[in-house]
Parts: C-alpha cells; sequence; structure tokens
C-alpha cells in the first residue's frame, strides 16, 4: 500500500535485533500502522548492507533500469551456457479494489458519458471534495473511454480535469536506420534495371515520393485504350443468380396450396396439435389486425413484447394470406445472428409440416443456405441481404419480393440501420413491396417517425409470472461473508410492509446494542487497528489516512467494526470523519452501518464533533438522522416483491443488515468483474433449493468466452453438482454443439446454459425457468476521435434486461437473479448505443458508393449528383459521429477506393472490386497483391481468419498456455515472429490431419488448442473468395496464384501492404514489449501473441543510436480497461516498409560534426542517402541503390493499378519483371530478421522483487535468450518479479 524510496541513509547501522525488536513491537502496540513503516524502512536498510558487502566481494557495478529502482548486477563471465537471470525487478502495482460506493461510480460514469456523447464541449472540472479514491476512479474510467484526465491543484482545491484526445500527428523521424540489403537483393536489383533501365519520366514521377502518380498514369492509359475500343469505364459485373427468385411459377394454383396445408393442419395429428399451441399465443388474437394494417399500409411497425410469439408467426400470417388469395409471396425475413435464421427457420418449417430446405421455408447465411425450388420464405442475415442488394440485378430483386420483414430490431446492427436507410429511399419506387419492422423492445417512436408516422401494432406477450431478486437478495441467498458476515443480522434480505411499531421496537433494540457496545469494547486486532486508525485520521488529517479508515472499517467478515469506538476517548470513525468535514467519508460510513446516535466519553455525538469544528451544514445533516427513528433503515420500492402471487400492495423495506452486507460486498468487489464464486454459489443454490422439480433449466448469462470457461471449470468442480448438464453457447461452440442446447437433458439432470447476449434474443430455449443475469456485456466498439478500437465489459440497457427476464417464464413460472443491484438497474441506459455509432465504417461507407449505382436514381441525394458518405448517412434513425465517417472516407481514398473529397468520392475501380469481396476493404487490398505476387493461398488463410476470427481456443489459465504454446510452435515452423503465419501453419497441418480420418483431425485439435468448427469455417469462406477473385478476373484457380507460397517473407510483405499504416517499430527501453506506431502512440503487444515475449539484440539494448530495428505490422489497436494493445502482429524487414508506404522521400545524409572543432565532414564508408517514409523513421540507403528502389516501388504499384485496371490483360515485360525482381529482393532481405529471431531459450532463473503495493514478495522466473557465439561470448539473461497482487516487474542481468 506504500512505496518507500530505494535510497537509504548511509549513516545508520542497523543490526538484526534491530528488525526483531520492532517485529514484536507491531504485535503488541496500538499504533500498528507507524510500526509497519519502521519495519519496512529497516528491512530496507538491511537489504541496502547487503547489497554492499556482496557489491565488495564481486567488485559489482550497480546501475538502475529505466523502469525498475531495484539495483541490477554486471558480471562477465564465459561458457557456453545459459546463466541464472539477473535479479527480478519490482513488481508492479496490485490490483486494487477502490472503497467507492456504487452511487459515486454511477455519478462518475453518467458524468462522462455526457461530456463524451457532448460534441461541442471540450472540458469538464469535477469537484475538489473527491476523495484520492473517487479520482482514481475517474482516471480508470476516462483510460476505459479515450479520454484525457488530469489532476491539478493542491490540498481541498485538487480537481480533476477531463478533455477529448487531440488528433495524432506523425512523429518526424529523429534517428536513421541501415537498410541492409544482402548481396543477392543487390545482384538482382542491378540486372534488372540494366534490362529496364529507368525512364527520365519514371525518374520525375519517383522523386515526388508517392505513388498516386502511378495510379493516375495507369488510368489515364485506362481511358485512352477503353476510348479506342469504344468500351465503358466500368467493368462489366457478372449478373447475380439468385436460388430463391427462380422458383417463381405461373402456373401454381396457391389457393390449392393453401387448402393442401389447412387440411394437414386439421387431419395430421401433430400439426393438429401444433395449430392448437398457435393459437394460444398473444399474437394469433391479432392476425387478422396485423393483415389488415400491412395491407393498406406500406409500412408497418411490430411492437411485440418478449413470448408473444411475433418472430415465428408473423411470417406465416403473411404467406398464408396471400395463398389464400391466389397471389404468390416472396418473402424475406432478416435475423441479426446466423443461430438465429437457423433456429427460426426450422422452427416455421416444423409448424409447416416440412423439412427445412425441402419446402416453403429455408434460410441463407454466409457460406450455407437451404433453399428449395418452392421456397416462399427465407430466413436470411442482415448482411445477406444488404450484399444482395449492392449486387448487379438489385432493382429486379426487389421487385420480386413482396414483403421484407426486419426483426429484432432493437439491437440496432450497422447493417440494419444503413439498411433503414436504403429501404425508405427505395419504398416509393415499389408500391407492391411491404416492410414490416418488428421487435420488443425497441423505440417505437423513434422508427414510427422516421417511416413518416407509420401504424404501429402493439402485441402483449404471454409470459409466466417472473420474479425478480437483485444483489441485495443474492448475498442473503448465497450467505455471502459467512454465517454473520460482520452483520447486526444474519438473516437474509427480507421486503416487509413498513410499520410504525416494528421501527419503534427496532430503535429500542439499536439503543440495547449501542449500550452493550459501550459496555463491552471488543479487543480483537482488527479492533486495535481500528481504534488506531481513528487516532491518526484525528491527529493526521489526509486523503491517505482517511483512506486506510474506511479499509479498516469494511475489511473484517466478524465484527462491526465501523461502530467501534477508541480506547481513551470513545470516538468512532463516524465522529473523525464529521469533526474534520469529510462529507464523502461521512456517507461511505453510514453506508457502512455507522450508527450516529454513539457518544464518545464527553457525552458528544457525531453531529457534535462537526458543530465544534464549525461544520454546520454536515451537523444539521446528521442532527436530521439522529432524530429519524430506525433511521439505518433505507425504504425502497420493489416491482414484483417477493409476495408468492409476485407483487406487493405498498412500500416495502430493506432491512439494515441486508443494506450493510450489499455495501461490504461492493467496498471489496470488483465492479468490472464478474464475480465467479457468487456465481457458482447461485447456481448451487438455486438447484438445491428446487432440486424437486429438475426439469426447469438455468440459463447465465455472462460477457464473454472467458467466463463462461471459468464458471464451467468451477462448477464441474463443485461438490453437490453431479446431476447438472453444464452447456456453453457461444459462437465459439460448433453448430452441432450449439444445437444440443435446445435439446432436453436426461430425467432428473438440470441443464445449465452458460450463454452470452446470444440467447437473449430469437433464440428460445423451451425449458428455461431460471435465468442469472450478470448484468455484463462485453462490447467491441470504435473510438471515432482516435480511431482506435475498444473491447469493455459493459453494463447491458434496460431493454437488454428486460429481454433476459423474459427468457424465464416461457413455460413456467420463473425466477430471475440479476448480479447488480437495484439502484445500479435504475442508472441503465434505456438502450444499447447503436452498433452504427461504435463501429468503424469503411464497409458502410463502401457499400453506400456501390448502392448509389445498382439502385441509381433511387437513392436519394439532397439535390447533389453524387452524394457523399456523410450526407447520406446523416439521414440514418440515429446517425454515426462525423469524426467517424471522416476517418472511414480518409482510409478509403488512402486505399486508392475512392477518389479524392475535391472530385466528390467517386468510387473506382479497385472500390468496386473491394466492393465485392465480403472482407473489410484493407483486407481486400491485401489479397489482391497476394494473387499479383503469388501468395495468394496462405492470404487466404489469413484474411478469413480476419474476417472471421482466429483458430485458436484461447481458455482459462491451462487452456491459454496450451494454445499459446501451439501458436509459437506453428509461428516457428515459418521462421517465427507472426500470429498470422501460426494460423497458416496451424491450417495447413489441419488439412493434412483431416485426410487421415476423423479420429486424427480430434486428436490434432485437440493438442493444438484449435477450433474445429472456426477450420472448417476459414474453410467455406476461401472457396467463396476463390469464387470472387475468380469470376472479377483477378485468377484461374488457386494454384496459378500461389506459386510463391513458400517465400515467407514474400507473405510478411504483403501482410504489412494490407495493413499498412498500422505498423510500428519495437521500442527496446520499454518494461514489456511495446510497438512505437506511425501515429505516435505506444501500445504493447497483447500477451497471447507470439511477439509477447520478443527478445532485442544487444546492439539495440545498449546503443540508442542503434543502426537495427525491428518493425512490425498488426490489424488494429484495441483500448480495453487497463491499457492499448495490438493482439495479433507480424514482424517484417525494412525493405517491406520502403516498398510499401504511401510516401518515401529522398534527403541528404546528414554529415558528422567534430564535437571540439565543430567541422564537418561525410560519413566514412560508401556514400548514401536517406530514405524517409511517412515522416516517420528513415533509412541510410548506398546512394547507388536510391533510384533503384524508388523506381521498384513505383514500378510495383503501376503493375498493381494495371492488374486492377485490366484484370484480363497481361502485365507489361518490364512490369512482370518487377514482380520477380521485387520477389527476390524481399524474399532476400528478411535474412537478417529472421536471423535475429532464431535464438535458443532456456529457463533461467528470476530475482525476487516487490509485488506491489501492500510489500506483496515477487516471484521467480524468467529466461535466458542466446544464440550459440563463441565461448568467450556474453550472455544475455533477464528475470521477473511477480507480485501476488498481480503486478509484475523485471530486472536484468548480464553474465
Amino acid at each position: 500500500m506504500f512505496v518507500f524510496d530505494d535510497d537509504v541513509d548511509d549513516d545508520v547501522d542497523v543490526d538484526d535485533d534491530d528488525v526483531q525488536r520492532t517485529t514484536n513491537t507491531i504485535l503488541t502496540t496500538t499504533k500498528f500502522v507507524f510500526s509497519c513503516f519502521r519495519l519496512c524502512w529497516l528491512l530496507k536498510r538491511r537489504r541496502t548492507e547487503k547489497d554492499k558487502e556482496l557489491a565488495l566481494q564481486t567488485k559489482v557495478v550497480t546501475n538502475t533500469h529505466a523502469h525498475s529502482r531495484v539495483p541490477f548486477l554486471y558480471l562477465k563471465m564465459s561458457g557456453d551456457r545459459g546463466f541464472r537471470g539477473g535479479r527480478g525487478g519490482r513488481g508492479g502495482r496490485g490490483q486494487i479494489i477502490r472503497p467507492v460506493l456504487e452511487g459515486t461510480r454511477i455519478a462518475i460514469d453518467k458524468q462522462l458519458a455526457e461530456f463524451r456523447a457532448n460534441v461541442d464541449c471540450d472540458e469538464i472540472v469535477f469537484p475538489a471534495d473527491l476523495s484520492n479514491h473517487d479520482r482514481a476512479i475517474v482516471h480508470t474510467e476516462c483510460k476505459k473511454l479515450g479520454l484525457k484526465s488530469k489532476s491539478h491543484g493542491k490540498g481541498e482545491e485538487r480537481r480533476v480535469h477531463v478533455t477529448k484526445p487531440d488528433k495524432f500527428i506523425a512523429v518526424d523521424a529523429d534517428d536513421s536506420r541501415t537498410l541492409n540489403l544482402s548481396e543477392k537483393g543487390t545482384r538482382q536489383l542491378n540486372d534488372y534495371f540494366s534490362k529496364f533501365p529507368p525512364s527520365s519520366n519514371e525518374l520525375e514521377m519517383a522523386s515526388r515520393g508517392t505513388l498516386d502518380v502511378a495510379w493516375e498514369d495507369e488510368n489515364t492509359k485506362s481511358r485512352a485504350e477503353n476510348n479506342n475500343n469504344n468500351a465503358t469505364t466500368t467493368t462489366a459485373r457478372k449478373p447475380y443468380t439468385d436460388a430463391f427468385l427462380t422458383t417463381f411459377g405461373n402456373n401454381v394454383d396457391y389457393k390449392r396450396l393453401h387448402e393442401e396445408l389447412e387440411h394437414k393442419r386439421t387431419h395430421v395429428h401433430e400439426l393438429a396439435q401444433i395449430s392448437m399451441k398457435r393459437q394460444t399465443l398473444p399474437v394469433f388474437k391479432y392476425k387478422d389486425e396485423i393483415i389488415e394494417r400491412v395491407n393498406a399500409n406500406q409500412v408497418v411497425l411490430l411492437a411485440g413484447s418478449t413470448g408473444c410469439g411475433k418472430t415465428t408467426q408473423v411470417p406465416q400470417f403473411l404467406l398464408d394470406d396471400c395463398w389464400a388469395n391466389g397471389k404468390p409471396a416472396k418473402i424475406i425475413c432478416t435475423q441479426p445472428r446466423r443461430i438465429s435464421a437457423m433456429t427460426v427457420s426450422d422452427r416455421i418449417a416444423s409448424e409447416r409440416g416440412e423439412n427445412i430446405g425441402e419446402g416453403t421455408v429455408g434460410y441463407q447465411i454466409r457460406l450455407e443456405s437451404k433453399i428449395s425450388k418452392a421456397c416462399s420464405l427465407l430466413l436470411v442475415t442482415t448482411g445477406v441481404l444488404l450484399r444482395r442488394l449492392t449486387s448487379e440485378g438489385a432493382d429486379a430483386y426487389l421487385s420480386s419480393l413482396t414483403h421484407i420483414i426486419i426483426d429484432e430490431l432493437h439491437e440496432r446492427d450497422r447493417f440494419a440501420d444503413f439498411l433503414m436507410i436504403v429501404l425508405k429511399d427505395v419504398l416509393p419506387k415499389y408500391p407492391n413491396l411491404k416492410l414490416i419492422l418488428m421487435s420488443a423492445t425497441m423505440r417505437e417512436d423513434l422508427f414510427s417517425n422516421y417511416f413518416d408516422d407509420c401504424p404501429v401494432i402493439k402485441v402483449p406477450g404471454f409470459i409466466h409470472p417472473v420474479r425478480e431478486y437483485h444483489l441485495e437478495d443474492v448475498l442473503a441467498f448465497t450467505n455471502w461473508g459467512g454465517n454473520n458476515a460482520g452483520l447486526a443480522n444474519p438473516q437474509p434480505s427480507k421486503h416487509r410492509k413498513v410499520d410504525a411499531s416494528s421501527s419503534f421496537s427496532s430503535q429500542q433494540q439499536q439503543q440495547q446494542q449501542q449500550q452493550q457496545q459501550q459496555q463491552e469494547p471488543s479487543t480483537s486486532e482488527a479492533s486495535e487497528m481500528m481504534r488506531a486508525a481513528i487516532e491518526n485520521a484525528f491527529v493526521a488529517p489526509s486523503d491517505e489516512t482517511f483512506d486506510w479508515l474506511l479499509q479498516c472499517a469494511a475489511q473484517s467478515k466478524d465484527e462491526d467494526l465501523v461502530n467501534v469506538q477508541h480506547s481513551a476517548t470513545g470516538a468512532t470513525a463516524l465522529m473523525a470523519a464529521a469533526g474534520r468535514n469529510r462529507t464523502m467519508e461521512v456517507s461511505q460510513l453510514l453506508q457502512l452501518g455507522a450508527n450516529v446516535n454513539l457518544k464518545s466519553q464527553n457525552g458528544m455525538l457525531a453531529s457534535d464533533w462537526a458543530e465544534r469544528f464549525e461544520h454546520e451544514d454536515l451537523a444539521s445533516q446528521l442532527r436530521e438522522l439522529e432524530s429519524t427513528p430506525g433511521n439505518n433503515d433505507v425504504t425502497m420500492m420493489e416491482e414484483d416483491g417477493a409476495a408468492k402471487d409476485g407483487s406487493f400492495d405498498g412500500p416495502v423495506v430493506l432491512d439494515e443488515a441486508a443494506l450493510m452486507r450489499l455495501s461490504k460486498y461492493q467496498l471489496e468487489s470488483d465492479p468490472d468483474e464478474v464475480d465467479v464464486d457468487l456465481v457458482c454459489s447461485l447456481v448451487k443454490h438455486v438447484h438445491e433449493k428446487n432440486r424437486a422439480k429438475p426439469d426447469g433449466a438455468i440459463l447465465v448469462f455472462l460477457p464473454g468466452w472467458d467466463e463462461i470457461s471459468k464458471i464451467k471449470d468451477a462448477l464441474s468442480d463443485q461438490a453437490g453438482l453431479t446431476d447438472v448438464q453444464i452447456m456453453p453457447l457461444h459462437s465459439m461452440v460448433s453448430p452441432q454443439d450449439q444445437r444440443k442446447v435446445f435439446q432436453k437433458p436426461p430425467r432428473g439432470v438440470r441443464k445449465v446454459v452458460l450463454s452470452t447476449n446470444i440467447a437473449e434474443t430469437a433464440v428460445t430455449i423451451d425449458d428455461v425457468v431460471y435465468v442469472i443475469d450478470s448484468g455484463k456485456l462485453k462490447e467491441k466498439g470504435y473510438d471515432a476521435y482516435t480511431a482506435v478500437s475498444t473491447l469493455h465489459q459493459t453494463w447491458i440497457s434496460k431493454a437488454s434486461a428486460t429481454q433476459r427476464k423474459g427468457r424465464a417464464g416461457r413455460v413456467r413460472p420463473g425466477e430471475v437473479y440479476r448480479l447488480f443491484s437495484k439502484s445500479r438497474f435504475e442508472a441503465f441506459a434505456e438502450f444499447q448505443l447503436p452498433e452504427m455509432q461504435r463501429s468503424p465504417l469503411e464497409e458502410i461507407c463502401l457499400q453506400v458508393k456501390m448502392m448509389q449505382e445498382t439502385l441509381r436514381g433511387m437513392i436519394h441525394s439532397n439535390g447533389a449528383p453524387s452524394p457523399t458518405c456523410a450526407s447520406f448517412l446523416k439521414r440514418a434513425v440515429e446517425a454515426p459521429l462525423p469524426q467517424a465517417v471522416d476517418s472511414a472516407v480518409t482510409l478509403l481514398i488512402d486505399i486508392g477506393a475512392f477518389t479524392s473529397a475535391e472530385e466528390d468520392e467517386r468510387i473506382t475501380r479497385l472500390g468496386r472490386h473491394l466492393a465485392d469481396l465480403p472482407l473489410h476493404p484493407r483486407v481486400g487490398k491485401m489479397l489482391l497483391y497476394a494473387s499479383l505476387l503469388g501468395v495468394l493461398d496462405p492470404i487466404l488463410t489469413i484474411a478469413c481468419a480476419a474476417a472471421y476470427r482466429p483458430p485458436f481456443i484461447i481458455g482459462a489459465d491451462s487452456g491459454r498456455q496450451n494454445a499459446n504454446r501451439a501458436k509459437k510452435g506453428f509461428s516457428d515452423s515459418l521462421g517465427g515472429g507472426s500470429d498470422h503465419l501460426a494460423i497458416v501453419q496451424a491450417f495447413k497441418e489441419w488439412e493434412v490431419a483431416c485426410r487421415n480420418g476423423r479420429q486424427a483431425e480430434n486428436h490434432f485439435l485437440w493438442n493444438n488448442s484449435l477450433s474445429g468448427s472456426t477450420l472448417h469455417m476459414i474453410k467455406g469462406m476461401r472457396l467463396q473468395l476463390i469464387t470472387a477473385l475468380n469470376q472479377r478476373g483477378f485468377i484461374q484457380n488457386l494454384q496459378s496464384a500461389s506459386y510463391n507460397t513458400n517465400a515467407t517473407s514474400l507473405v510478411r510483405a504483403v501482410l504489412a501492404v494490407g495493413m499498412y499504416p498500422l505498423v510500428g517499430r519495437m521500442l527496446p527501453q520499454c518494461r514489456a514489449p511495446t510497438l512505437g506506431t506511425l501515429k505516435g502512440e505506444r501500445v504493447r503487444i497483447h500477451p497471447g501473441s507470439v511477439n509477447a515475449r520478443f527478445e532485442f539484440s544487444q546492439d539495440e539494448l545498449e546503443n540508442t543510436s542503434s543502426s537495427t530495428t525491428t518493425l512490425a505490422c498488426f490489424e488494429e489497436i484495441t483500448r480495453n480497461e487497463s491499457n492499448m494493445y495490438v493482439r495479433d502482429s507480424t514482424l517484417i524487414s525494412g525493405t517491406s516498409l520502403v516498398l510499401i508506404a504511401n510516401t518515401v522521400k529522398v534527403e541528404a545524409d546528414p554529415p558528422v560534426v567534430d564535437p571540439l572543432t565543430g567541422e564537418s565532414f561525410p560519413k566514412p564508408g560508401v556514400p548514401s542517402a536517406l530514405l524517409n517514409v511517412d515522416d516517420w523513421i528513415s533509412f541510410r540507403v548506398p546512394l547507388t541503390q536510391i533510384a533503384q528502389l524508388c523506381t521498384l516501388r513505383l514500378r510495383l504499384f503501376k503493375a498493381f493499378a494495371s492488374r486492377v485496371e485490366r484484370t484480363k490483360k497481361p502485365l507489361a515485360a518490364n512490369l512482370q519483371q518487377c514482380l520477380h525482381a521485387t520477389s527476390v529482393v524481399l524474399a532476400d532481405s528478411d535474412h537478417n530478421l529472421l536471423g535475429a529471431m532464431n535464438h535458443y531459450i532456456q529457463r533461467g532463473g528470476g530475482g525476487r522483487g516487490f509485488g506491489g503495493r501492500g510489500f506483496y514478495s515477487g516471484g521467480r522466473g524468467g529466461s535466458n535468450h542466446f544464440v550459440p557465439p563463441p565461448p568467450s561470448s556474453q550472455f544475455n539473461g533477464s528475470g521477473d518479479g511477480r507480485g501476488r497482487g498481480r503486478g509484475r516487474g523485471r530486472g536484468r542481468g548480464r553474465y
């Protein structure tokens, strides 16, 4: 908890007796804290003396690490093996649970959210009455939100200032690195340019430093050729064939089909039973009204409560009505998720007596579809429908449809919001097309107004009564804190009627307790510590002493420490806080159960102490509490209550014990984490309480896979849960295992489903009776101000909480256990933030321009010939931030998908190609480069994993370690230093294992922590992308575009092309592996990356002006609760960066200056110049190679532009040979990079160090990394110190 300086006075002598005497004093004196101070000082003094003795014996040279204040040792030894690593560094600061009450946290969150949403406000200042812990919470939340916070002022005037981040500006290159071209690469350049020397025009274009001139040159040639051939400037796109539309038949008797279906529903027993159940659904009573409104209006909004049956019944109502009137029906119904489209279509098909994909019902998702010739109702994901509307023939497609149903609209994914804009524009041209919007918890007024006050149909849901329990109740049910938990009332929290007599009786009991407390003071060590804290708060008031006071008051689980009185004065903690006008601490102590009616030995109450020191406002507030009977009771209104009938008639109270238990729990737990122990205890409680009814399943909502894995493992180890079947429901689970969740468990076994919000909507598990809601959601967002992705656990909305509650009352009366308090629930937002306002918009902006071409004349343009993306997206239901749109458009212009803003952001030919690929535009460009350089096969795998997810299963601790080891092994097989190449090798070896049979495949997946379903998905996506590239004319087949597959250096270069400008250089001065990016950020490498244990060369460590540097490219920067990091990265060579960067400027190499005379003279060696890459990093290159490299990168880009503009025309001879020369140069440029990574690793011992706050001991560990050199060389070792409080430190030693 305290940090001490390493510098100790050398004049003081300390022996072991001094240390022992001070240790004994701690056990007897009440001045516990100050004794701890002295003990730590003495231990430091003793350690310093021993270090001096060691220095005298070994002639140690001491130094101090830049980020660790612990001295480390330099010794020189010779040998051929690695020795023990150096002393471990001081451990990092342990995880701190801030004693800040929930109300304060809610208020801080609200203010920061409002500030971030207000584009006109640039700064807010928090008041000065915040405590140190309150300010720490502000800083923590600002870090999560990407805001800048800093405290200014001293003492009572200290305030936190919060501002929005500035726009990043690239840092100018301040030093130079040597670009090492090998002899083979140099010979290849000389041979190539001897055959195809650069022209004067090329040299002039190359001198500009930018590649735009190459694209302009190719565009000019393309237009000239098109004019000569009388061709259009747009590439003809193959017509899109749609199986759903080709099933129309002109001679179909739809009335007869309807009569046959009704006959089956009447005479087939199973269908008759289903029909009877359908008629009991609430939505069935509204069938006629729904059909009538849909026929009379083009847009209808259906707000159906959870459980009303709208998802499965409304599409059938519309289909049956069309057939009954002899008309065909082509109905598209969108779902937000793949699993929803599959399960809902299967449910509808079974209700119509069909097999999915064999009758009138089918589904279509990415890479999978089941559509028959008779299909009239198709369930699709929103992305599939959008992809169809941006393809050729979109006009005919819309003309053929009769109804479009957008279900689960409340989820507000970005594609659904984009679809709303498009449909609003195109509906006037298709008067026969009906649009039905459905959801359970959407904002009806918002969408009704958006579609010109369209009618709204409200359908109540049929849900059995669901009893609600909040955290207050859960803590009592699970007996959190033990039998008494330090509380006056150990019984579970009870809701009871307000009764004046009971209040009076309670007051008498409180007075008796006060007398007993005063007569029988506690003598435990915790009480003595509390009394010392009270005295310290009076004598030396400060934020630190009052923080210590609060921690002492809240830490015990066996005693009521908050009301302990000082032995000499009788003062309490509340009196100390009141006397010093610490209003925040007074509030927290009252929440902990501090008694305002206790008196000190001089007869003074807490209010008297406040008045004595002239704090009148606080004194008056305390007097109001003194005069209130039962002042420690808190009245709360309960929505459902705890009565058996599920209702209450009047106000209820939450007793003092429950409130104190809640306050203690909130002060001692981390609100940003899911309490695994509490969840497991609650599952066991629910199971034991309802053991007589084992057929009711328990559905647990959790934020992510990590929590699911931990709780699954913890429940599996729980005694007494042998008759429980634990089943995870997550996107990482295979579709086969996902379907098992919907099956009934064996008789006498209870099913426990651990799920993310995937089970919140559309997916219905029929036998769920009990819901445990963590209230958390792992939400991926996008910070438009910093262009950084975010991944946070955040609180859900009230709408989501309602949806989750609705899962419990489908089959019979149920129960929902909410692991958040009533006050936290009231602070929830009404609805989740729309995805369009928290996502990057590059794909959306690209689709906007494609939509304007495929639906030309129907997209509203506000009078402009070609509306910009900003003007189009501004018409969304809730528009995205302008900064997000600007960032997306800028990226699309940079990669060549759009023309510049001066040219109205027109989509280019490259943009059209990228729009046809179901990938992010940056990844799509990488794929086209791969086909050009002959490395398509490995890049296909990487692109699919980027679009879907990596195949490695990252579970809990042991699973994570296995996955990391497997990933590193795969990466090392292809040269090392690349998470992306690890995926390539894993996929390649998996395909080999599959050819050896199912058992071999399962064995391979298990040993390497791989997901079979993910690998199968990647395989299917590869086939889809190969087909798309073939249709666009880029490849003939996979083999013809993969002739350089084994050249991993080329794969690294192509990765850099696709990820640029997301590149960075490793910073040797940082404690953990860290990248300095082109934009100036410092981002850490994720611990799960193969580069997380990267070790620098000795030259980079010791020489800040080293001529070498290590570069890496990465997919995205993610900000979580603690820092910014990159998850997947690949080391690349400097040559790759020079060839693919946006701008490369030639600069003179500065001369060497004599420090004595000031005279300058050229650097020794071969004459050279600098290539400055994007004003970020400079490379020193011999003058003879400057023109060659600049011309080579120009021709490389011209080859790419030529292939994009004329896909089927062969490249010119100089460009074709340029590709070969580039391949050789890049293949040989990585020899230094890969050689530097070829380390042998031997585990070595680390030292011990302090582990952060509270003086936790650091752990041992570390490793010796060395390359086998001559025996006299120096070996490099490192050691880690890890504190038990999750801190970490590093130290180095050289032997």
